[in-house]
């Protein structure tokens, strides 16, 4: 639905259509994990109301729900340098764009990423 919705975005310089859809795809099941994660913690804290005991919020669930809120293109980039340990060069030959452009592109992932994250509940 979301691809039918978006698909005057579809920019075929960009990339594949396949590579297109796999990004909504993507993002779509980060958005259903992150919110999974949401209710999962909800409810360890309804548990602790209730006496029970809670597993406390952790670091890699403000990290996951901070970037599961970034702009697919920043997600992207960053997940590119850290998760996967890319070199910028491999990053921009991959996106079609120079050097310059990708470590543009990362610095605004980051300032965005350090903001969602201090608004994320710790």
């Amino acid at each position: 639905m979301t691809a039918a919705r978006r698909i005057h975005r579809f920019a075929p310089q960009r990339g594949t259509f396949r590579a297109w859809l796999l990004g909504i795809a993507k993002n779509r099941h980060m958005a259903l994990a992150s919110m999974e994660q949401r209710r999962r913690l909800h409810e360890a804290r309804v548990g602790q109301a209730r006496g029970q005991t809670m597993v406390p919020a952790s670091h890699d669930l403000r990290v996951h729900e901070a970037l599961a809120r970034l702009p697919g293109r920043y997600r992207k980039i960053l997940e590119a340098k850290y998760l996967k340990g890319m070199a910028l060069k491999e990053i921009a030959e991959i996106e079609g764009v120079t050097v310059e452009a990708t470590e543009s592109l990362l610095r605004r992932a980051r300032r965005r990423f350090a903001q969602v994250y201090e608004r994320e509940p710790q």
